[in-house]
C-alpha cells in the first residue's frame, strides 16, 4: 500500500492507495473514498484516477500547485519514495516592509527528518552552504538583515536519502 500525502499552503490530505502492482496502474483504489475525495477536492486535486499512472497522479498534484510525498508501506519498514517540497508560510512571496529581524516559517513535510534554510540577498547568487543546516523545527529566526533590501529564501527538506527544494520566495525589508 502507498500513502500519497498532498500538501497545499493550508491543508494536508492523506490518501491511502492500494495499487494493482503494475507499472502503469489500471486502477488506484482509494480507501475511504467519500471523505478522501471531498478533502482532496478542497486542495484542488481532481481524483478521478482510474486508469491513471503514478506519474500522472504526481503531475496532477504539480499542476494543482500541491506538494506530494509518496510513502510505500508494503514492507515491515515504510519507505519514502518521493519527498514533497516545503511550502513557505511567511514571509509571503513578494511581500514588502518585512522586519530586518523575524521568522521564516514553512509547513512540515511528511517524511522529512530535517531542513536546510537558505537566505541571501536577491542580487547575489544563492550561497553554496545553507544559512541554517539540519533544522528539525519548521521556523528559522533571522536577525541583522539590511533595511530596504530584497532577500530570497529557499527551504530544502531532507530525509535519509532524499531532498527536495521549495520554490524561491523573495521579500523586501522595511526602510530604516
Amino acid at each position: 500500500m502507498k500513502t500519497y500525502k498532498f500538501q497545499s499552503s493550508d491543508k494536508t490530505v492523506d490518501l491511502n492507495v492500494i495499487t494493482d502492482g503494475m507499472e502503469a496502474y489500471s486502477n488506484l483504489f482509494i480507501n475511504d473514498i467519500q471523505g478522501t475525495l471531498s478533502e482532496a477536492e478542497k486542495v484542488g486535486i481532481d481524483l478521478k484516477i482510474q486508469g491513471t499512472t503514478e506519474v500522472e497522479l504526481m503531475q496532477k498534484a504539480i499542476n494543482a500547485g500541491v506538494s506530494l510525498t509518496v510513502y510505500n508501506d508494503d514492507g515491515e519498514e515504510g519507505e519514502i519514495l518521493n519527498l514533497a517540497s516545503a511550502i513557505i508560510k511567511s514571509p509571503e512571496d513578494g511581500s514588502s516592509d518585512v522586519a530586518v529581524a523575524g521568522d521564516i516559517e514553512w509547513y512540515e513535510v511528511f517524511g522529512a527528518d530535517s531542513y536546510d534554510v537558505y537566505l541571501w540577498k536577491s542580487l547575489e547568487n544563492k550561497p553554496s552552504t545553507p544559512t541554517s543546516e539540519d533544522q528539525t523545527e519548521v521556523v528559522y529566526s533571522y536577525t541583522g538583515l539590511d533595511n530596504d533590501a530584497e532577500y530570497s529564501i529557499q527551504i530544502v527538506a531532507k530525509s535519509s536519502e532524499l531532498t527536495s527544494e521549495s520554490d524561491v520566495f523573495t521579500f523586501t525589508t522595511a526602510s530604516a
